[in-house]
């Protein structure tokens, strides 16, 4: 049986079928007929199967998505005032602390941006949005390594001078590249899969743009 999309029990704005690219025709039939008279062949006897309806995207599918993305936008405020207090910094345990927060912020979101992607844009899709999504997760994993290197300074018993300006531009350009990552994650679905989006998944996501 053939899976249900999910959704809210409404369609997406400007659902157009029209758009939804066409899949090539499975295969032909070719059948050659021999019998005691001339040959006769059947042509090019085509099978076209129904276009594949994309799975729409309910607001209690987006809500999981948009859970991770304000925790982790939090997280890039405290990363923020703590750049800013620099020389000044917190003692061992807390700096320690937020080095977890940050490890587990960071793994929580690339698993739960893969889930999200692979269930909503796994099979064909256009040649633009693959190269996108395939865009958006290599940034998580370049992201993911710098958190656990920025993770790595935290955790030191003793700063230097040296070590704090590391620090300092180590946690700026997590922070930065946090945001515009959500931001980026945001505009995607906004743009590519806004025909996908029921009404209050959309409504949900342009509130949290605003």
């Amino acid at each position: 049986m053939a899976d249900t999309p999910e959704h809210d029990g409404e369609l997406p704005p400007r659902h157009d079928i029209s758009r939804i690219e066409a899949h090539r025709p499975l295969g032909a039939t070719h059948g050659v007929l021999r019998g005691h008279g001339p040959v006769a062949a059947r042509q090019n006897a085509k099978v076209l199967p129904f276009p594949r309806r994309p799975k729409l995207i309910s607001k209690s599918a987006l809500q999981g998505l948009l859970t991770d993305h304000a925790r982790l936008r939090d997280l890039c405020d405290e990363l923020e005032s703590l750049a800013d207090c620099l020389p000044a910094y917190p003692p061992l345990e807390d700096r320690r602390t937020l080095a977890d927060k940050i490890e587990r912020a960071t793994i929580a979101h690339v698993k739960t941006t893969s889930s999200f992607l692979g269930r909503f844009f796994s099979g064909n899709e256009p040649s633009v949005t693959r190269s996108i999504l395939s865009r958006i997760l290599l940034r998580q994993i370049s992201d993911a390594m710098h958190a656990e290197d920025t993770a790595d300074i935290l955790r030191s018993r003793s700063l230097t001078p040296a070590a704090i300006d590391m620090l300092s531009y180590m946690l700026r350009f997590l922070f930065e590249g946090g945001r515009r990552a959500l931001d980026c994650e945001r505009l995607f679905l906004l743009s590519l899969g806004s025909t996908r989006l029921t009404r209050s998944a959309l409504a949900n996501l342009e509130g949290a743009l605003a």
